[in-house]
């Protein structure tokens, strides 16, 4: 399945292919998202970022997490908080911001955000979060979507409920992650789940967990009726799956073209963030760009003593002899 040949629409927004990058904390940065875009992502959502930050302390507003990445159509922005007012008035200052989009997290598991009553915590209540998407698209003129896990604990399972009132409060897709609060991200995503919202709902359905391959996404889209797909953690030093998804066939880019993607990005991610927190957060995907490779062990330990974009750039030189590429399949499952 090509998803290049699919489209869906975000209010005014065609998004082709019908491929998302999730919102992911300290990654989905714009550096990261211009990094997926090149590659084939349809749309990439920003980090989630603190209603309340925007109605508090209004120049934060102002914090680079908002600016727009290189060739960046729509600007996606997910939005946290504990209450429709100020989730409301959070969404107005993104907007004035130059948001084009907004995202609503209803499905954040980390404690942090639960313990404030935002994320998996907000999702658990479907009245409120109903309430809090209504003041939100009430309080703008962008489309408003929403982000939801299957409930709390398996006990709870309360997508479908969660879904329909988000649907009747307006939103323009449901974006959805089909394991509970208390899976984290362990076990299996239960795809069934999103094929009850599917159903549910006449909004459009996004797909989220264990796409890890174009093949996966085939199948999720085939067994669900979703209308797009969501990858998260498979793209962490892999924005390349963008584009087998795109094409419909998997296959990762060998070695040096994937050394000049990441080139790229640490280049970027240096002019954004400055050097010194750029290598610091690039270890970690420096690591993730070699997972399944041969030669990685190596490359690994050499990764975490860099301390420049000098360094860098020389490990990734040396890379180009010292590592070969290796299948998408032998990447270990566990760790996407």
């Amino acid at each position: 399945m090509r998803f290049a040949d699919r489209t869906i629409l975000l209010g005014p927004h065609r998004i082709s292919p019908a491929t998302l990058l999730a919102p992911m904390a300290a990654v989905s940065i714009p550096p990261f998202r211009e990094a997926c875009l090149a590659q084939g992502c349809g749309l990439a959502t920003t980090e989630m970022v603190a209603a309340r930050h925007l109605t508090v302390r209004r120049a934060w507003r102002k914090k680079k997490p908002f600016e727009r990445a290189e060739g960046e159509r729509v600007l996606h922005v997910q939005l946290f908080g504990n209450s429709p007012e100020v989730l409301a008035e959070g969404a107005r200052a993104a907007v004035d911001f130059g948001a084009d989009a907004l995202d609503v997290n209803l499905g954040c598991p980390a404690r942090k955000v639960v313990g404030s009553g935002s994320g998996a915590a907000l999702g658990r209540d479907p009245a409120t979060a109903a309430r809090a998407l209504a003041a939100i698209t009430a309080a703008v003129a962008v489309p408003v979507t929403a982000k939801i896990r299957a409930g709390w604990d398996d006990q709870s399972v309360n997508l479908v409920e969660a879904a329909r009132a988000l649907a009747d409060a307006g939103a323009a897709w449901i974006s959805v992650h089909p394991r509970t609060r208390m899976q984290m991200f362990g076990g299996r995503a239960d795809w069934t789940l999103i094929a009850r919202v599917v159903e549910a709902v006449s909004i459009p359905v996004i797909g989220n967990g264990d796409v890890r391959s174009a093949a996966d996404a085939e199948r999720m889209v085939k067994d669900t009726g979703c209308a797009a797909v969501m990858v998260g953690r498979a793209a962490l030093g892999r924005p390349w799956i963008f584009g087998a998804l795109a094409r419909g066939a998997d296959g990762d880019p060998p070695v040096p073209e994937r050394l000049d993607i990441f080139r790229r990005y640490v280049e970027r991610y240096v002019a954004w963030a400055g050097a010194e927190k750029a290598i610091r957060e690039v270890r970690k995907h420096l690591l993730w760009l070699v997972r399944g490779v041969p030669g990685a062990p190596a490359f690994r330990a050499d990764a975490q003593r860099v301390r420049t974009p000098g360094e860098v750039s020389e490990l990734l030189e040396r890379a180009r002899t010292t590592l070969s590429a290796a299948p998408s399949s032998a990447i270990p499952p566990g760790l996407l």
